[in-house]
C-alpha cells in the first residue's frame, strides 16, 4: 500500500478564552492552556503547533487496516528530560491492543518522533495525543509539525 502523509499541525487557529487557542485541523481536539499557533517557526516552514507547559495536545486519527507507523517533527529546544511524546492510543475495536508510545529523540533542533508499527485489524478511528512532559517549557516551548502516517 503506498505511502499516506497527513500534514495536520499548522491549521488556522482562532482565540478561546484567555491563553487558551484552539486550531482547527478537521476534529475534535483537547486543546491545552498555553497551546497554540506559532506563526514565526516551523519546519520547513511557519506555521506550527506550539505548547508553553507540561500538557497534552489530543486529536482524533482514522487509520486503515494494515501496519501503520505514524510520525511526527518536534523540538524541544531546552533538550531536558523526560522528552516530549507521541502516543497513539489503544483502541481495541481497530485492532490497537495497547498504547503505542514515541520518544523524542536527544537534541535541540527539530527531531522525528516515530511511533510504530503498530497493527490495525479494521478502519477505524482512535485518539492521537502530542504530549510535553517537561516543566522548563515556560523559557523555550515544545514546537509540532507535519504529522504523518504511513502503512
Amino acid at each position: 500500500m503506498p505511502a499516506a502523509t497527513i500534514s495536520a499541525i499548522g491549521g488556522k487557529a482562532r482565540a478561546g478564552p484567555p491563553g487558551v487557542r484552539t486550531l482547527n485541523l478537521g476534529g475534535i481536539f483537547i486543546v491545552p492552556f498555553g497551546a497554540g499557533e506559532n506563526l514565526l517557526t516551523g519546519n520547513p516552514s511557519a506555521p506550527c503547533l506550539q505548547m508553553l507547559w507540561v500538557a497534552t495536545f489530543r486529536f482524533r486519527g482514522v487509520f486503515l487496516p494494515g501496519t501503520p507507523t505514524a510520525t511526527i517533527l518536534c523540538q524541544q529546544a531546552c533538550n531536558t528530560s523526560p522528552r516530549p511524546q507521541l502516543i497513539i492510543r489503544a483502541n481495541p475495536a481497530v485492532g490497537i491492543n495497547s498504547d503505542v508510545v514515541g520518544t523524542a529523540p536527544s537534541g535541540t533542533g527539530w527531531v522525528t518522533i516515530t511511533a510504530g508499527p503498530f497493527t490495525v485489524s479494521s478502519l477505524g478511528g482512535t485518539y492521537i495525543d502530542l504530549v510535553v512532559n517537561s516543566t522548563a517549557e515556560a523559557a523555550l516551548p515544545t514546537l509540532w509539525d507535519h504529522f504523518g502516517i504511513s502503512y
